[in-house]
């Protein structure tokens, strides 16, 4: 790697990159945070998910519900 100058940007380059990002950067941080439905590690996560699912007809199927349906058909 030493002296390898095609393995590193040269100033101008990285210069040139931080001119994009910074202004997307700026803007992100100026706007205020979405409303992001987050949840606690451990949980079935968000009511938003669920009811994200109810409007296409959908839901969730949980694992234990599998587990005993399977036991359910094997007996």
């Amino acid at each position: 790697m030493m002296g390898e100058a095609t393995l590193f940007q040269r100033a101008d380059q990285v210069e040139a990159a931080w001119s994009v990002v910074a202004p997307i950067q700026s803007a992100w941080n100026s706007a205020p945070p979405p409303d992001f439905p987050n949840y606690k590690a451990g949980t079935w996560g968000p009511k938003e998910a669920d009811e994200m699912l109810t409007r296409d007809g959908r839901e969730w199927e949980e694992t234990t519900d599998i587990h005993e349906k399977t036991s359910a058909r094997n007996s």
